[in-house]
């Protein structure tokens, strides 16, 4: 099974004055159990504003590509 992952991670990262930290990981398949290609994506970020105020988000998602795969379209 030919994969691709993808590490993605923010240290000391400021956006409009939210200091942004977390991490992220894609991970690509060219065929799964089912024979289609799928990417698997994990995340995991948090923002802190200069005002004490705070967010963040967790996410998960698994897509596979069902019809068309290798049609071009």
């Amino acid at each position: 099974m030919a994969t691709k992952t993808i590490n993605r991670s923010l240290e000391d990262f400021t956006f409009n004055g939210v200091a942004v930290e977390g991490s992220s990981r894609l991970v690509r398949m060219r065929s799964n159990d089912n024979g289609n290609p799928q990417s698997e994506a994990v995340a995991s970020y948090s923002g802190l504003w200069p005002d004490g105020g705070t967010a963040s988000f967790t996410t998960n998602r698994t897509r596979e590509w069902l019809e068309g795969y290798g049609s071009g379209f």
